[in-house]
């Protein structure tokens, strides 16, 4: 098990574009965002998750509900400039009491 200590690293961020945006395996993705405190005993609150703004089909809105879910502190965005380019919405989306949709 790697962690903090010894690291040199304040905190460790994961990316996983690959999973939500091109595999569409959220799983993967949700694998992914928890990986540094459920896998390598990290403390959480310096653990950081990176996805990504692509292309019209990708299924950001479902990948950053399953971010949030692990309890990720900050969850941080790659490609502004799409957000702005396909004119997706904000504010961010908020999670349902039932998510029966991931």
């Amino acid at each position: 098990m790697a962690d903090a200590a010894g690291s040199g690293f304040d905190t460790f961020m994961c990316e996983g574009f690959q999973y939500g945006g091109i595999d569409h395996n959220i799983d993967k993705a949700q694998r992914c965002a928890a990986y540094p405190f459920a896998e390598l005993s990290w403390d959480r609150a310096h653990c950081r998750y990176l996805m990504g703004w692509y292309y019209s089909g990708w299924p950001w809105q479902r990948e950053y509900l399953v971010a949030r879910r692990t309890g990720v502190p900050l969850i941080k965005f790659w490609a502004y400039d799409h957000l702005c380019l396909f004119g997706w919405p904000l504010p961010l989306p908020v999670a349902v009491a039932n998510p029966s949709f991931i």
